[in-house]
């Protein structure tokens, strides 16, 4: 059985139960109760977002990092040029 937070929220807070929540705050919310997963995803906010401030027409920059890069400790003992 998939854990049921409605049912433990519900005891500490007054609720009603609306169906199975997609939406939160912005935050997309999909279960997948087979390997127990909860995938949040921000992407519709963002989106929103973009067309609510005009930026749908922006032109898009690619990043000096690949995606995924993470800083190390050895960026940050190499010496800064002035």
């Amino acid at each position: 059985m998939c854990f049921d937070p409605k049912e433990s929220l519900s005891k500490e807070f007054e609720m009603t139960n609306s169906g199975e929540i997609a939406y939160c705050l912005g935050i997309q919310i999909r279960w997948n109760c087979k390997p127990k997963k909860i995938h949040l995803s921000q992407e519709k906010y963002l989106n929103d977002n973009v067309i609510r401030f005009k930026m749908d027409s922006c032109h898009l920059v690619i990043t000096p990092f690949p995606i995924g890069f993470n800083l190390t400790k050895v960026w940050h003992q190499l010496p800064l040029k002035m």
